[in-house]
């Protein structure tokens, strides 16, 4: 965040400014709005330079958008249930689309987790529409990989998204949102937690579908949890009776082994988990 920020503040510097609609997102209403409002003032006491509206709504996205906003789960449910009780139109687009996917997928597991990275997926697809640089992302691997290997689900979660675009046509979206959402709700069908912890440095959404890969491929011997936010330690290891961690991204344990995988796992990456359920 601090690099970015940096970044803002040369391009300011350089008289460069982003597009921002101020109509699209509910800017002042968003929990960032103060805090990046007290931020960019001392930023322009501190550099003598002067940060528009415009700006500082660009760096209250960069905080908003970030997935490591909440580290406390109970935490991060009681401000989702206060946010929701406000009856916001954001909630009424969320709720509006969970009833459609409803209809299509009636054993999708509608938990806490699943509500909240909903909410956060809509809030981050409005703050995309109000910034149209955002939304000029074009086709990459991951959304390739989706429209292959997920083709059905792609398909189904794409139409439920035209039929609520119906009820909101100011929204656009594009494949790269499409995607994030397909895999979200295909690692949210018959969801089971597992037994082995799982940490992917990644949006959540990639973390629950490569859960869902591994379950898949492994069985429903193998429990996996993705439920650690933030310093995985041997301690809590201990406390959750984890046998062994599965991980992409370089953990230090004493306690029990790791297994490093690829963000998408390999045949290769299958085998050696299951070599430690053998063991």
């Amino acid at each position: 965040m601090s690099f970015l920020v940096a970044i803002v503040l040369e391009r300011v510097n350089k008289g460069e400014s982003v597009t921002i609609s101020e109509r699209n997102y509910p800017w002042k209403q968003g929990m960032f709005y103060l805090p990046v409002t007290n931020l960019a003032k001392k930023l322009q006491q501190m550099f003598a330079i002067e940060l528009s509206q415009s700006e500082i709504f660009f760096m209250q996205s960069l905080f908003s958008t970030s997935q490591y906003n909440y580290y406390d789960h109970s935490i991060m449910v009681k401000v989702k249930e206060a946010e929701r009780g406000k009856n916001k139109v954001e909630y009424q687009m969320v709720d509006r689309f969970l009833s459609l996917l409803l209809e299509v997928y009636p054993n999708l597991n509608m938990n806490e987790r699943f509500l909240w990275e909903i909410d956060e997926f809509f809030d981050k697809l409005l703050i995309d529409n109000a910034i149209p640089e955002l939304m000029l992302n074009s086709n990459n691997n991951l959304i390739t990989y989706v429209q292959k290997e997920c083709q059905q689900n792609y398909q189904e979660v794409q139409i439920c998204l035209q039929e609520w675009n119906t009820a909101y046509p100011a929204v656009t979206y594009n494949d790269f949102h499409l995607t994030k959402l397909t895999l979200l709700v295909s690692s949210s069908l018959h969801y089971k937690s597992k037994k082995a912890f799982l940490v992917i440095g990644e949006e959540f959404s990639i973390q629950h579908y490569v859960a869902k890969l591994i379950k898949k491929e492994i069985g429903d011997e193998l429990i996996i949890n993705t439920s650690i936010m933030k310093g995985l330690t041997d301690e809590i290891v201990q406390q959750h009776k984890i046998d062994f961690v599965i991980s992409n991204i370089p953990v230090t344990l004493k306690t029990v082994p790791v297994v490093i995988i690829s963000t998408i796992p390999t045949k290769r990456d299958f085998d050696n988990i299951r070599k430690e359920l053998l063991l």
